[in-house]
Order: structure tokens, then C-alpha cells, then sequence
């Protein structure tokens, strides 16, 4: 397992018998905006690349909760490798249930919505009609679901 280091955005990869704490993000991709990806992590201009802010806002939250690191599917997995991309997939949901916690980026959902009506602006997000995120509501111990995401 790849985890993205919350100070220097450096990636490092870890096994099951040495892995430190860490918090995992939960999203869908948005088609509209950019994600930031495993090789852009490897430019040094990475900071500037469309989708970078979402990283750094979980970056942010996993450094205030007092975690140094972080796993976020876009860039810790090189998706140009098969394997991997099949290993990932395959151990989601324990990667999921090991966390200290998951963020929950709601991207769609906006606070005039969330003042108007909760429920419905909740319910209604993109989030929740996505059959694989029924894995990272259910796995995970600890889970904050939050908009502070929203609007990257």
C-alpha cells in the first residue's frame, strides 16, 4: 500500500506487518474537474495541478487530526499498472477498515443546500448513489462525512 505523507507530499510504500496510521479519503470523481494523479506527484510543479486541492484539504484534516499520513485512490495507485490497479481494488476494503479515519469529500453538495434541507441535500449527492462507495461507508471504524471538501 502507497500513502502520501501529510508534510512533503512524498509517497511511500508500506506492507502490513509496518503500516502506520493513517487516514484514507472516500470521493467520487468528478468528470468535470481534474484529479490529481500518481504521476503528477512525481512533478515538482505537482502543487499547481488542476485537482491538487482536494489532496491538500485531506492532508490538512489528517494533519490536524495528528496523522501523517494519507491514502487517496488517484494518487496512490499507479493505475497505468495492471497489477496494481487489480492488487488496489482487491484490498479496498481493508484499507478502508484499517484507517484511523475517513474523510468523506461530498463534492456536489453545497451549504445553501445542507441550511435548506439536510436530508435531501445528503441523500441527493453523488456519493451516495455509488455502489462502490457502499465498501467505504461500511468499513471503515471511524468516518466524517464532511463539505468542508466541497468546492475545491
Amino acid at each position: 500500500m502507497r500513502l502520501l505523507h501529510v508534510q512533503s507530499r512524498q509517497l511511500r510504500t508500506y506492507y502490513d506487518d509496518n503500516m502506520p496510521p493513517y487516514a484514507i479519503l472516500s470521493h467520487t470523481w468528478d468528470l468535470d474537474k481534474p484529479e490529481l494523479l500518481f504521476d503528477d506527484l512525481k512533478r515538482p510543479d505537482h502543487m499547481h495541478s488542476k485537482g491538487y486541492q482536494k489532496v491538500e484539504n485531506t492532508c490538512r484534516l489528517a494533519k490536524a487530526m495528528e496523522l501523517d499520513w494519507v491514502w487517496i485512490d488517484t494518487c496512490c495507485i499507479d493505475k497505468s499498472s495492471s497489477a496494481e490497479l487489480s492488487e488496489a481494488i482487491n484490498s479496498m476494503f481493508q484499507w478502508y477498515k484499517r484507517a484511523e479515519i475517513c474523510f468523506v469529500h461530498l463534492a456536489d453538495v453545497r451549504q445553501h443546500d445542507v441550511a435548506r434541507d439536510p436530508d435531501s441535500a445528503l441523500l441527493d449527492c453523488r456519493w451516495f448513489t455509488r455502489g462502490w462507495t457502499l465498501q467505504e461507508l461500511l468499513a471503515p471504524r471511524v468516518t466524517m462525512r464532511t463539505c468542508l471538501l466541497a468546492g475545491y
